[in-house]
C-alpha cells in the first residue's frame, strides 16, 4: 500500500498528463523523491527562526514582565513545584489551575535545574524556544509535502511575521508549546515509509496535555480511519476495519501510556476529569449548557464569520490571509482528488484529515466551549492552529497549482523551473510581511509594555500593599482584577472569583455566573471561606455595608488608554454579616449597573421601593439617558419598570416621560418597548407603575439591556423612573 505522503508534484504532473495530454507522458525517471536537506537549506531555514527571535526580542526587552495575567498563574505552580511545595497556587494545597501540565512540568524542570533564573522570565524563554522551534520544523513539513525548498523557506517567512505568533511567545503562555507539539505529531505523521503509531499515539498524548483541546486530534485522527474503508474499500470494509483496528491498538497504547497517568493525576488535583481552568470556565457561563443545540451551532458560525474578520485585520498581510485560506481549501479539494485516484495509506491519511480539521476549532469554541478571547487581539491564544495550518496548508495547495500548471511543458527540467517561477511569486508577499512588521514595531512595544504595566505596576504594587499590610495567614479573594498577578506576589492564601484553583466556588457559581445576585452568591462563598480582603477593578463589585476600603492603587499612565478600566484595583475589608439581606444592598449597587458610556449618575440615580421590593430609579431629563447592563436573560423573562414622581409637585398635562426598554444583542439596538406617561394621569396611582415587557425572545442570551427615560412639561425635573433587573423576577412574579 502506497504511503500518502510519497505523492509528489512528479506523479501528480504524471497523472494529469495523463488525463488531459492525452498520455504522452512518463514520469521522468530523474527524479529524486525524499531528498534529504542539505547543508545550506538547513542554514536557509535559519533565517525566518533570526527574524521570529528578533520580533519576539524586541517586545520582551521593551520592559520586564508578562503581558497576560494567566501566565502568573504558571509562574506560581513552576515556584510551588521547585520549591518542593506541590502542584498548588496555594502552598501544599492540592489543585490543578493550570490549562498545560507539560507546560508547568517543563517550566518546573527549568527552574529546579536554573534556581536563580525567575520563574516568569523562564515562561518567557519557553515561549520563545518553542515559537522558534515551530518555525524550523513548519519548514520541514511543507519541504516534506512540496520537496519545494523556496515554498517551505516563505511559509517559514510568513509565519515568522505573524503578528499573533510573535506576540504570544513572549507572553509566558503554552500556545507555542501547543503549536510546537502539533508540527511534531503531523512530522511524525507524515514519516516515510510510513508512521510509528506508538510514538505517534504518544506524541498525541503530548498534544493534549499540552492543552486540553489537543485530544481533538485524536478524536480526528481515529474517526478518519473509520471512514477510510467507506471512501477507498467499499466492498470489503468489515475486512479493511478489522486491519486498521489491530493497527490502531499501537496508537492507543502509545496515548495511553501517556494520557492516562495525566488522566489520573487531574482527578485526584481538581475532583474533575479537566484541568479547573477549562472546568471554571464552564461554570461561569453556565447558562450556555442548556442552551437548544440550534442555538449553540448558531453561535458557532457566529464566531466563525466574526473571527476570521479578526483575524484577517491582526494578520500582519491582510489580503493574503484570504489567499491562504482559499488556497487551503484547494489544498484539501486536490488531497481528495488524489484520494479518489489511487489508494492512500489509511494513516498518513487520517493525518492529513486531522490537520485540516484544525480549521473546525474557531466552530467548536464558539459552539461546544465558548469562552474568550476566541479571536481578536494580539495575543489570540485558543485558535492559533488554525492560523499555522491556513499558512502551511496554502503553501502546498499553491505548489499543488503550479504542478498542475507545469504539465502544458513538455520536458521535466522546464516544469520543475515553472514550479520554482511561480513560487518566486511569494517573495514580494514576505518582502510586504518584513515592511509592515517593521512599520509598527514602535507602535507593537508600546502595545506590549501598557498589557504589562497592568500586571507589573497595578496589580504587583497592589499584591506588595497586601504582603505589608496585613496578616500573614489573611486570606485574599481575587474579584475580576485577576489572580495570576495578584496571586503570585501577594504571598498570601487565594481564592479567585473564576474558579480556576479551586472547585469549593462551583456551587456558588452555577447559575449566577453574571448580574447582582453573582455578586450576592460571591459575598457567601468569602463568608464561607473566611475572606479577610477581596481586590476588585472600581466600580465592579459591592460597596456596601459588608466592606470597608482599604487602598486603592493606581497608575496614571495607563488612562487614555484602552486599559484605562484596569489602571485602580481597590482592596476591601470583608466584614462577614451574620445573614445577608440582598435588597439591603441593592442601594449601594445604583452606580454599579450604570455601564452606559456617558454614564447617568451624580445623583440621578437612587434607591426607592415598589411595594415591599426595592427598584433602582433613575431621573429623567429632556435627553435621553440609559441605564445600561450585560446580563444573560432568563427564559420566559419579563422586566418589571415603571415611572415615580416627587408627591409634592403639582403635574399638568404637559408633564409627561417616555419609557424606552432597548435590547443591544449582536450589533443590532432594538427596542423591545415604548410608553409615554402623563403625570396628570398618574398622579393618584402609586408610586412606581407596574410595566411588563416581555423579554422571552432573548432567552439565555448574553446582551446589552437599555433601560432609557426622557421627559418633558414644567415640572420634568421632579419625574423619576423605575427600573429592576429581569434576571431578579419571574413571570409569575411580577410587580
Amino acid at each position: 500500500m502506497q504511503d500518502y505522503a510519497r505523492l509528489t508534484f512528479a506523479a501528480e504532473r504524471a497523472w494529469i498528463s495523463e488525463k488531459f495530454i492525452n498520455n504522452k507522458m512518463t514520469i521522468d525517471s530523474s527524479v529524486t523523491l525524499n531528498r534529504k536537506p542539505s547543508l545550506w537549506m538547513k542554514v536557509g531555514w535559519l533565517l525566518p527562526l533570526a527574524a521570529g527571535f528578533c520580533l519576539d526580542w524586541q517586545l520582551q526587552s521593551s520592559i520586564f514582565g508578562l503581558p497576560i495575567d494567566d501566565a502568573y498563574i504558571y509562574v506560581k505552580y513552576i515556584d510551588n513545584l521547585a520549591q518542593g511545595a506541590g502542584f498548588s497556587f496555594n502552598p501544599h494545597e492540592t489543585s490543578f489551575g493550570v490549562t498545560s501540565f507539560l507546560f508547568t512540568i517543563l517550566g518546573a524542570t527549568a527552574k529546579t535545574c536554573l534556581p536563580w533564573i525567575d520563574s516568569a522570565t523562564i515562561c518567557q524563554w519557553i515561549g520563545v524556544a518553542t515559537h522558534l522551534s515551530m518555525l524550523w520544523l513548519a519548514q520541514r513539513i511543507v519541504h516534506r509535502l512540496t520537496e519545494n525548498y523556496l515554498l517551505s523557506w516563505l511559509a517559514g517567512a510568513l509565519l515568522a511575521l505573524c503578528r499573533p505568533l510573535y506576540f504570544t511567545a513572549p507572553s509566558g503562555l503554552e500556545t507555542p508549546l501547543f503549536l510546537l507539539t502539533a508540527m511534531i505529531v503531523i512530522w511524525i505523521g507524515l514519516r516515510r515509509p510510513g508512521p510509528n503509531l506508538v510514538n505517534l499515539g504518544a506524541a498525541g498524548a503530548l498534544l493534549y496535555l499540552s492543552r486540553p483541546e489537543g485530544f481533538f486530534f485524536t478524536l480526528s485522527f481515529l474517526a478518519a480511519l473509520a471512514v477510510y474503508p467507506l471512501i477507498f474499500e467499499p466492498e470489503k470494509v468489515w475486512l479493511a476495519w478489522k486491519k486498521i483496528s489491530g493497527r490502531v491498538l499501537y496508537y492507543i497504547a502509545g496515548f495511553s501510556m501517556v494520557a492516562a497517568p495525566y488522566l489520573f493525576f487531574v482527578k485526584a488535583h481538581s475532583g474533575h476529569w479537566m484541568p479547573m481552568t477549562f472546568y471554571g470556565k464552564l461554570i461561569n457561563r453556565s447558562t450556555f449548557l442548556f442552551e437548544p443545540w440550534h442555538e449553540k451551532l448558531k453561535s458557532g458560525v457566529f464566531a466563525v464569520v466574526e473571527g476570521y474578520q479578526q483575524m484577517i485585520a491582526q494578520d500582519p498581510t491582510p489580503f493574503l490571509f484570504g489567499l491562504w485560506a482559499f488556497l487551503s481549501f484547494l489544498s484539501f479539494l486536490f488531497f481528495a482528488l488524489d484520494c479518489g485516484r489511487r489508494k492512500p495509506d489509511p494513516f498518513p491519511f487520517a493525518v492529513r484529515t486531522a490537520v485540516f480539521s484544525f480549521l473546525a476549532f474557531p466552530f467548536l469554541f464558539g459552539a461546544v466551549f465558548r469562552t474568550s478571547p476566541m479571536f481578536g487581539g494580539y495575543f489570540v491564544r485558543y485558535i492559533q492552529i488554525l492560523i499555522v495550518v491556513i499558512h502551511i496548508e496554502g503553501v502546498v495547495g499553491f505548489h499543488r497549482m503550479a504542478s498542475m500548471a507545469a504539465n502544458v511543458f513538455r520536458t521535466e527540467a522546464n516544469r520543475r523551473r515553472f514550479v520554482r517561477v511561480a513560487s518566486a511569486f511569494l517573495i514580494p508577499a514576505m518582502i510586504y510581511s518584513a515592511k509592515v512588521a517593521l512599520e509598527r514595531m514602535a507602535g507593537d512595544r508600546e502595545f506590549y509594555k501598557g498589557h504589562v504595566t497592568v500586571n507589573e505596576s497595578v496589580r504587583k504594587k497592589a499584591a506588595q500593599w497586601i504582603d505589608q499590610n496585613t496578616e500573614p495567614d489573611a486570606r485574599i479573594f481575587t474579584s475580576n482584577t485577576g489572580l495570576g498577578a495578584v496571586g503570585a506576589y501577594c504571598h498570601r492564601f487565594v481564592r479567585d472569583e473564576a474558579g480556576l484553583i479551586s472547585s469549593d466556588i462551583y456551587p456558588f457559581l452555577l447559575g449566577y455566573s453574571q448580574g447582582f445576585n453573582h455578586w450576592h452568591k460571591m459575598m457567601e462563598y468569602m463568608k464561607e471561606m473566611d475572606i479577610d480582603y477581596y481586590t476588585t477593578f472600581p466600580p465592579y463589585g459591592s460597596e456596601n455595608r459588608h466592606s470597608k476600603t482599604i487602598a486603592e492603587i493606581e497608575e496614571p499612565s495607563l488612562k487614555g488608554t484602552r486599559l484605562e478600566r484596569t489602571m485602580r484595583i481597590r482592596i476591601s475589608r470583608f466584614i462577614a454579616p451574620e445573614a445577608y439581606d440582598l435588597w439591603a444592598d441593592y442601594e449601594s449597587e445604583a452606580t454599579f449597573v450604570d455601564r452606559a458610556e456617558k454614564p447617568a449618575v451624580d445623583g440621578r440615580v437612587r434607591l426607592t421601593r415598589w411595594g415591599d421590593k426595592p427598584v433602582i430609579a433613575m431621573q429623567t431629563r429632556s435627553d435621553p439617558a440609559d441605564i445600561r447592563q450585560r446580563m444573560i436573560f432568563p427564559s420566559n423573562a419579563c422586566m418589571a419598570a415603571g415611572v415615580g414622581f416627587d408627591f409634592d409637585r403639582e403635574f399638568g398635562p404637559d408633564d409627561q416621560v417616555v419609557i424606552e426598554i432597548k435590547v443591544n444583542y449582536g450589533s443590532e439596538l432594538e427596542t423591545v418597548f415604548t410608553k409615554t406617561y402623563s403625570l396628570q394621569e398618574c398622579a393618584r396611582q402609586s408610586r412606581i407603575d407596574s410595566l411588563q415587557i416581555d423579554l422571552s425572545a432573548y432567552s439565555k442570551k448574553y446582551a446589552f439591556l437599555l433601560y432609557g427615560a426622557r421627559s418633558s412639561g414644567p415640572n420634568a425635573s421632579g419625574i423619576w423612573t423605575g427600573w429592576i433587573e429581569p434576571n431578579l423576577l419571574s413571570m409569575s412574579d411580577s410587580l
